[in-house]
This record gives C-alpha cells, structure tokens and sequence, in this order.
C-alpha cells in the first residue's frame, strides 16, 4: 500500500539518502528535489521486491526492516552479503537503464518499511541538475566497490544443486579409481604395511557401489533441501540434522565400500562390512558436510571468475578440512573390521603406543592423556587421507562443474 509523506518522513527520507551509497556524496539542497518524489511502501515477511531476471523499474530505500538476497547461479541459490552500513538501497545500478535485476529480493523481517524512487524521476532530476549528476557519480564509484563482494552464503544455509546424475555417474566413475588407488595405501599405512598388496580390490564391487554412494550424497542433499527452513528463519538445529543426514543414510552403502579393503578380514564382504559401523558412521557425515556444504561454502568465497577453478579451490579447501577431520574415526573403522576380534579400546591403545615412545620424557601421569590426545588430533596417515579426500571433492565437483558449463551448457533462468 503506497501512503503519503509527512513532515517526519521527509526528514527521515533526507537522513536516508545520505546514508545511501548512491547520494553519500550529494548536496542536501538538491536531494530536496527527490524528496517528493519518493513513496513510502511497506512489504510484509516473504513479499517480494524484485524478482531476478526482470526489469527494474524502481529504486528502493529501507527504512526499517531487513531483507535477503537469494541470486540463482545455474543450478544453486547463492546468498549475498550485505556488508555496510550504506547498504540500504535496492537496485541502485538497474534503475537507470531498467536493466534486469541480478538477484530476487525479499523482506525477511515481519514488516519492511522502504521508500521507492522510480525511474524516470530519478532520470528527470539528473538532467535538470549538472552537479547533482556529478555527486552521484561519484557516489556510484564507492556503490561499485561494495557490490564486488562474493557470495557470502552461511554454512548452514548453503542450499543443494541441481545437477544431472549422468554427469555425477561420470564423476563417480573417475574418482572411484582415483580414491581406490590413495585409499589402498592410506589403509596399508594405517595397518603398519609400507604399500598396499592391492591398489584396486573388488574394483567390479567398488565401481558401482561407489557410484551409487555419490549419487546417493547428491541426491539426498537435494530431496532433504524440501524440509529445510527459508534463509529467513534461524532454525540451526534442523540445518545441522539436515546436513548430517546424507552421512547417516549413505554409512550402510560405505561399509560396503570399507570392506572391499579389509584384506587382512578373510570373511566375505556380505559379513564384514557391520564392523566398525559406529566411527565410520561419524566419518561419512563428515565427508557429506564437505562435499555437499563445505565445498560450496568454500566456493563462493574463492575470489575467482572461472567456475571451474573456483569448484577446484573450494573443493580442495574443503577437502583438506573433511580428511583431517575425519581421519581418526577412519583409523578406528578401518582397524575394526580388519581385526574385529579386538575392542575399540585395544585399537585405540595401538595408535597411542607410537606417541607414549616420544613422550617418555613426561612424567607418568601426564603421558597417557598427552599420548591420547596427539593420537586423535594428528592421526596416524592424516596427510594421505587429506590429500584423497581433497583430490575426490575436485574430480567430483570439478568434473560436474565441466560436464555443466559444456555439455550441458549451464543457464541462468531469467523468465
């Protein structure tokens, strides 16, 4: 509903476009001019200002209120920051030419009060006044520096792609020989061998079960995205179960995949696979954090233009992060079901065997808790898994990333 101006909206609107950063460096008496130009309109929680992909007709000043811009990048949803205190102005660089808005805008507080500039006065008011036009140029100049920001979508808030699963099947593919190869001799040195008997064991079990387990991460990520709150609503607690359900859900196809290993474990892999369930479980809601949200957090962030080079960065940043994390739950998975015969206990006294030798020098109280904690906070092979787990985020999220701006010729939607 558009209402008329009263004496104290007027001054409010003159404090306003001072504080924009598109009239920061404008004379007071010629932003007078706008002034009866300007509506007060009020949205309420949800309704949309602009809508990405169409013609902006109007500039926006907010008043009160708080807002969320979501931008569609090809398959995902990207949160922009606002990051000043001359943040206040919506469409500021669209209006002048009506040029299609780069991003939806919507009100996030339960009333959004702005002010609304339209067009054609704004054009009207820079030709009628030189200096006028000078001051927003100038002003535009510092506008511009504040819209280069990237993304800047919270973890948690990081919203699921929508990729084709031919493409993940490819990548699936690829990595699955990559991830056989470092998960052999990570597993080799964690069992105390130099290098691994096998590089590829059960290749004809691993190749499609890992597949399905990619997919599976994609998918679930992407069915799960249904039950997740809007950006607007700070329900974490339901974000963090949803981003460690793909974890939970894919554990069962990954002890599958964690058996294919366990060479030292004679018994069929239709057997094995339940040892060491509970620690693997931990470490593939890590992996499906960094896949899924980590990577694209990482992403966003990375001050590149290519696409592929910045799927590559973030990967590898998130890659590195989910490996250390999740390297001393895979030590103890992977001794379990090699030996399952002995406790977690009688596992973890093993790894902490090494650090009691180089702590002999403390004294004999301190040195089992010091030895324990060097054992989970630098786990044994901690480097190799770090670096396969950052090699497979690249070969999968890059490979998409390929297969998406070539083959299948990635689009913005703007209808």
């Amino acid at each position: 509903m558009t209402q008329q101006l009263t004496s104290e909206e007027i001054e409010e609107i003159i404090t306003l476009l001072k504080e924009s950063s598109v009239f920061r460096d404008c004379q007071n008496e010629d932003l007078l001019g706008l002034v009866p130009k300007l509506q007060k309109k009020i949205f309420r929680k949800g309704e949309k200002l602009i809508e990405q992909g169409r013609r902006v007709h109007n500039m926006y000043l907010i008043s009160s209120g708080s807002i969320i811009q979501l931008k569609k990048q090809g398959f995902q949803i990207h949160q922009i920051s606002e990051n000043s205190k001359y943040y206040n102005t919506i469409n500021s660089l669209n209006v002048f030419h009506k040029e299609r808005a780069f991003a939806t805008v919507e009100a996030s507080s339960d009333v959004l009060v702005t002010y609304v500039l339209d067009s054609a006065s704004l054009l009207n008011e820079l030709e009628k006044n030189p200096r006028f036009a000078r001051d927003v140029i100038s002003s535009l100049s510092f506008e511009v520096h504040l819209l280069k920001d990237v993304f800047k979508t919270p973890l948690l808030e990081q919203q699921s792609k929508q990729i084709p699963y031919g493409f993940v099947s490819i990548a699936g593919t690829i990595e699955t020989f990559y991830r056989s190869a470092l998960m052999s001799l990570l597993n080799a040195r964690i069992l105390g061998q130099r290098l691994p008997a096998k590089w590829f064991p059960n290749i004809h079990i691993q190749l499609p079960t890992r597949v399905a387990y990619i997919i599976g991460y994609k998918s679930s990520r992407i069915l799960l995205a249904d039950f997740a709150p809007p950006p607007e609503e700070k329900n974490n607690l339901l974000r963090i179960g949803l981003m460690f359900a793909p974890g939970v859900m894919m554990t069962p196809i990954a002890s599958f995949l964690e058996a294919c290993f366990a060479v030292k474990n004679p018994a069929p892999i239709y057997k094995k696979w339940i040892h060491g369930f509970l620690p693997r479980g931990v470490r593939e809601i890590i992996f499906g954090m960094g896949l899924n949200q980590l990577s694209d957090y990482f992403e966003e962030r990375v001050p590149l233009d290519n696409p592929l080079f910045k799927s590559i960065v973030g990967s590898m940043a998130a890659g590195i992060l989910a490996g250390y994390l999740s390297q001393f739950p895979h030590n103890i998975s992977t001794v379990k079901i090699n030996d399952p015969s002995k406790s977690y206990r009688q596992h973890f006294r093993l790894f902490t065997k090494t650090w009691h030798q180089k702590f002999n020098n403390l004294p004999r109280q301190i040195r089992p808790v010091a030895a324990a904690t060097m054992a989970i906070v630098f786990p044994k092979g901690v480097i190799i898994r770090s670096l396969q787990i950052g090699g497979s985020f690249i070969i999968l999220n890059g490979t998409i990333t390929l297969l998406q701006r070539t083959v299948g010729k990635e689009k913005i939607d703007v209808s």
